[in-house]
């Protein structure tokens, strides 16, 4: 980035230098040719006076002293305005001329404090430090600690440069909750909102840092942003998690279950945030089932099944990283639609799993409406939940949900063709 500065510089003294060059030359070139044309004027004037001094001479109107004194004053008026034109020439050459030398260093000057002000300089200040944050991540704490001191005091004094920095303010605030700075991070959401107010991406965040400042509470104000940011964006995880918050919190776990589910989508089975949802999803879809077996006036708990299923790998069977495992529940000879069915990451097998009504996939096709079922485990080997020749699968032997009372085994060992 210095060299590039350095040279469009240059280039800059270039542009600026040329214009006098060819200024300079311009008018030295008029000077000499009116120069030159004003002495053979003197020349042919002082010629033509020495004529009529020979003439005087020779009629005798002059005496040969007065002759002479006439030709010495009329060489000494040549001699004189000869010197003017030359002086007139010279300073009409070199007037000017002083102004360039000021402006080939003013030029660098103002370039460098004004880019300095209102460039990106301090924007290749902040995008150095971000790339050192995220090329250092195994450096010690205290490395890590200086780096991140110094990269939030140049967003703080940027943002106040460039307030419409949606980038800037929601890095302040991800700093902010890094340091459990909840306060703060949901000011730095706000005043990034002003700017965009319809940006689903700040509505959620901003949603999730109030409720963090109030305590993990659905308060009034945590409610209305937590239905502004869904309003906006339903499927935004980040908002579908607080829904289903919210419904846990109200005694609602099967509404729970539904919105964590969804929230689930498209993010990284074998991260954090997902094994969070699924622990939530288990226990609300525990909470349900065990509702099911007591006199309740919720509806939707009525009547439900369930199926536990303990699903495992066979050791032979490579597994990829992010590889996913689908569980389901069908009618026997049919596995073009399940009934029920489950995505688990395949890094967390063995794993017991639980396929209920809540996890029917089509409005009035639930378990509870089934006599017959089959159940059947797929490692996928595109991630697609169709399944795909070469994927390795274990399908179990139909058997009567009314008579079933234990816990069924799956052990994927089967590849298909």
């Amino acid at each position: 980035m210095f060299i590039v500065t350095i040279a469009i510089l240059i280039f800059a003294m270039l542009f600026v230098l040329f214009p006098f060059v060819s200024d300079i030359k311009a008018r030295r070139d008029k000077a000499v040719s009116q120069s030159r044309l004003t002495e053979h004027q003197n020349i042919a004037l002082f010629e033509e006076q020495k004529g009529l001094f020979a003439a005087q001479l020779a009629s005798g109107e002059l005496d040969e002293q007065q002759y002479h004194d006439l030709n010495l004053g009329a060489e000494k008026l040549l001699l004189a305005n000869t010197e003017a034109t030359t002086s007139l020439s010279e300073e009409n050459f070199s007037g000017g001329i002083w102004l360039l030398p000021c402006l080939l260093i003013a030029l660098p000057i103002i370039t460098i404090t004004t880019y300095y002000h209102l460039g990106a300089q301090q924007d290749e200040v902040i995008k150095e430090l971000i790339e050192e944050q995220s090329d250092n991540v195994s450096s010690n704490q205290r490395e890590n600690l200086a780096r991140n001191i110094r990269l939030n005091e140049a967003l703080e004094k940027r943002v106040k440069q460039t307030p419409n920095n949606i980038y800037y303010w929601t890095l302040l605030a991800q700093f902010a909750i890094s340091k459990n700075d909840f306060q703060r991070a949901n000011d730095y959401f706000l005043t990034a909102l002003q700017i965009d107010p319809q940006d689903s991406f700040l509505l959620a965040q901003y949603a999730e840092s109030l409720f963090l400042v109030d305590q993990s509470k659905f308060t009034e104000r945590v409610r209305l942003a937590v239905d502004k940011a869904y309003e906006v964006d339903p499927s935004n995880s980040t908002v579908l998690g607080l829904k289903g918050i919210e419904a846990y919190s109200k005694g609602k776990p099967a509404i729970a279950a539904k919105f964590w589910r969804k929230a689930q989508i498209g993010l990284d089975p074998d991260g954090s945030i997902y094994g969070g949802l699924q622990i939530g999803i288990e226990q609300a879809e525990s909470l349900v089932l065990s509702s099911s077996h007591t006199e309740s006036n919720d509806s939707f708990s009525k009547g439900i099944k369930q199926i536990v299923l303990t699903v495992s790998l066979h050791p032979s069977i490579p597994v990829k990283k992010n590889q996913i495992v689908f569980v389901a529940a069908i009618r026997p000879g049919d596995s073009k639609m399940p009934i029920a069915a489950k995505k688990i990451s395949a890094s967390r097998l063995p794993a017991t799993i639980i396929l209920s009504d809540l996890d029917s996939l089509m409005p009035g096709q639930n378990l509870s409406a089934v006599e017959e079922i089959q159940v059947v485990a797929r490692l996928s080997s595109t991630g697609s939940a169709t399944p795909q020749a070469g994927d390795w699968e274990a399908i179990g032997e139909p058997f009567a949900l009314e008579e079933y009372s234990t816990e069924y085994k799956l052990i994927i060992n089967s590849k298909r063709l």
